[in-house]
């Protein structure tokens, strides 16, 4: 049997490595925590925000309707959170919706079972082309489908459910907006300031992306940039950048995971 030393020693095989993790701090305790438990010295910062959208028509619209719906499909948990407002300033429960519900993933059915709705598919693998085909053979020609969107998504969910027959009507409940203090975050990633980023989103990567403007290739030289889940991984190798590792699953141990394998040998 190895002595204690030993067994600390390889717990905290993370340590002297800086980690930085693209989610504001009252949101990111789970995955910091995760990452100090092996050693790492980790700063957590916002790089976006997000801001409903629950008084445009279009919502409006779809919560009118709200007990038409076959399916309602949440592609995140703040997706969720704004439906829930939505809802409520008509006084109505989510509990009390009649439609059959998917997410894109365990997170947001975790989120979905505290509103008392157990969720009718989850998504595999975690993103909208894993929903879409969880929900092959489950949606119906001519199911009315509401998804519950930011202003700004990837393709792809609708167009293979409307393939499956399904009327679908793609809502923006929410956008996303770049956070204040962004270029700030972007100047502390010059001069070796940390050895990893953790990308909790394809937006977290966009915003810091769009902030580093013509020094991107410069301030990201030598930092190990680490994905939440496969989504992720395309937008920062869309932006023409190498992914060093990709989370297993969008936990805080897979995260902490994934950034070890980025970087130990």
């Amino acid at each position: 049997m190895r002595d204690g030393p030993e067994v600390v020693e390889e717990t905290r095989r993370l340590a002297g490595r800086r980690v930085l993790v693209t989610r504001a701090p009252e949101l990111a305790g789970p995955w910091v925590e995760a990452l100090e438990s092996r050693g790492a010295t980790v700063a957590s910062r916002a790089v976006f925000t997000l801001e409903p959208m629950i008084d445009e028509p279009g919502v409006q619209r779809s919560i009118d309707r709200i007990q038409d719906w076959d399916w309602i499909l949440l592609t995140s948990r703040s997706g969720l959170r704004f439906l829930v407002q939505a809802l409520a300033a008509r006084a109505i429960r989510l509990r009390d919706v009649d439609a059959r519900i998917g997410v894109v993933g365990p997170r947001t059915a975790a989120a979905l079972e505290d509103h008392g709705r157990t969720p009718d598919a989850v998504a595999v693998p975690p993103d909208g082309a894993g929903l879409a085909a969880t929900l092959e053979g489950r949606v119906h020609p001519g199911q009315r489908v509401l998804i519950v969107r930011p202003d700004e998504t990837r393709k792809g969910l609708a167009e293979r459910l409307e393939e499956y027959g399904a009327q679908v009507h793609s809502v923006p409940f929410y956008r996303n907006r770049a956070a204040e203090h962004l270029a700030g975050v972007a100047s502390e990633l010059t001069g070796g300031s940390y050895d990893a980023i953790v990308f909790g989103s394809p937006s977290a990567f966009l915003r810091l992306r769009e902030a580093w403007g013509e020094r991107a290739a410069h301030d990201l030289a030598g930092i190990a940039l680490v994905a939440i889940g496969g989504t992720t991984a395309e937008a920062i190798r869309g932006g023409d950048f190498r992914v060093a590792a990709i989370a297993s699953e969008p936990t805080p141990e897979g995260i902490a995971d994934a950034v070890e394998v980025a970087l130990l040998p």
